[in-house]
């Protein structure tokens, strides 16, 4: 855990922000720039401790931030999670399942539209092609730049992602007020790193890589037919993405300080899920509750030191992220229909009360057909999060209980065990927690 200075609280900080000749709607962080890496997993980081110097960048601005060790995302699908993300609410409420699937709901507010009636000039980069416009995701962002319908790939690198975001951005008054979304796709696509990123990648005592991906990551062997090559190939396929997204983003960081993007400038890094590498069976966009997919990196940084870094460790989730920004932004109240509350107590080392985190593999009652997946059940599958204790619940009944303190990488499902008051005691909280949310956002 990084070590907390003794410092004033945020809510002073923009005080003072407010106190040097801005107007009160002017309060708070003029420029916003939140960083979305699909599939990213905290544990391949350096700084949560992975051996291999993939992310040397965001391991040094990890460093310098608040680093919510215990984040969740709102689902482990892309699209669910971005939408829970934006309009802080559940999969249930919101009903975004992806580009071919329901759109969001009319009723959800989303992050971009508030920003964007305080003012803010508001922007999505997007890396992946698909009908965003048909979804809904983009609501409130004034300027979207998606792939062109005839772009060959899947996704766009990140190189082109962070030049058209500074070609963008250098063509504003730098008093602009901005809020900036970038999707980086490379990670989950696994296709678009060049050549130089794979130098020496592997060749760095491999035998030592696979004794750590089997004992610290409790990667199955036989997941990868009991070959050290296969194992290898799947790790060194997905962390050259990361090494490449990493430098992009330092890339990105360094320009935008040269332009005076210090002081008033607020980066948020994060991840709608995670990847899956093997644990618990699963591999590549797995779409289950575990940690592997839905524990993701959260960090929150200001350049210009208007906050210390500070290690986080209460359970949070990514809809507490809109009315955090909403605050950090000057705004003094999130909207009604938001579920989640402003993380800003703690950025400043302050507590909030404990509270679960509900996570959903998507909206309720969306089969496998609508979603395009056969293989998988049509059962909802939901997990509630505590500090401690994590239950994860499908709607045919099953269960599995985990003590993800103990055991983060849920090898030990406890619940037939002596932890039976825990499971009835969330089993309630999850049925209450799900029975709130079908009212629908703002119910």
């Amino acid at each position: 855990m990084k070590h907390s200075r003794a410092l004033a609280s945020t809510c002073t900080c923009l005080l003072l922000l407010a106190a040097c000749g801005r107007a009160p709607e002017e309060a708070g962080f003029r420029h916003i720039v939140l960083l979305g890496i699909d599939g990213l997993r905290g544990d391949h980081l350096g700084s949560r401790g992975y051996p291999r110097a993939v992310s040397p960048f965001l391991d040094e601005l990890a460093g310098r931030s608040v680093d919510f060790e215990r984040a969740y995302a709102g689902s482990p699908r892309l699209l669910t999670s971005y939408a829970s993300m934006f309009t802080s609410l559940h999969a249930s409420e919101h009903g975004l399942v992806g580009f071919e699937g329901r759109p969001l709901d009319e009723a959800a507010t989303t992050l971009a539209e508030v920003l964007g009636r305080r003012g803010f000039q508001t922007a999505a980069f997007l890396a992946t092609r698909g009908d965003w416009a048909r979804t809904g995701f983009a609501r409130g962002f004034a300027h979207v730049d998606v792939p062109s319908e005839v772009y060959a790939e899947p996704c766009r690198p990140a190189a082109e992602l962070v030049d058209r975001a500074l070609e963008w951005l250098a063509q504003l008054d730098p008093d602009v007020r901005v809020f900036v979304f970038i999707q980086f796709a490379d990670v989950e696509g696994q296709r678009q790193a060049p050549p130089e990123h794979f130098a020496g990648l592997g060749r760095e005592k491999p035998d030592e890589m696979v004794e750590f991906a089997l004992e610290q990551h409790h990667v199955p062997f036989g997941f990868f037919h009991y070959e050290n090559k296969l194992l290898l190939r799947a790790f060194n396929s997905y962390d050259v993405e990361i090494r490449y997204v990493d430098a992009e983003i330092a890339r990105m960081y360094r320009d935008l300080g040269a332009m005076g993007w210090g002081d008033g400038t607020l980066w948020v890094v994060t991840s709608p899920y995670g990847w899956g590498l093997g644990n618990h069976l699963l591999h590549r966009a797995a779409r289950h509750v575990y940690e592997a997919q839905v524990r993701v990196p959260l960090w929150i940084h200001a350049p210009g030191g208007e906050f210390d870094a500070l290690g986080v460790q209460e359970v949070v989730g990514q809809i507490d992220l809109a009315p955090t920004l909403l605050e950090l932004a000057g705004g003094e109240a999130p909207e009604p229909s938001w579920r989640g509350r402003s993380l800003v107590p703690l950025l400043a080392g302050d507590a909030l009360a404990p509270r679960a985190v509900l996570v959903q593999r998507g909206p309720a009652g969306v089969s496998k057909t609508e979603v395009g997946e056969p293989w998988r059940s049509d059962a909802d599958l939901a997990a509630i999060v505590e500090q401690r204790w994590k239950l994860i619940r499908d709607s045919s009944g099953a269960e599995e209980l985990y003590d993800v303190t103990e055991d983060p990488f849920e090898l030990d499902e406890r619940s037939g065990s002596a932890a039976q008051p825990e499971i009835e005691r969330l089993r309630r909280l999850l049925a209450d927690r799900l029975a709130e949310i079908n009212q629908g956002p703002g119910g």
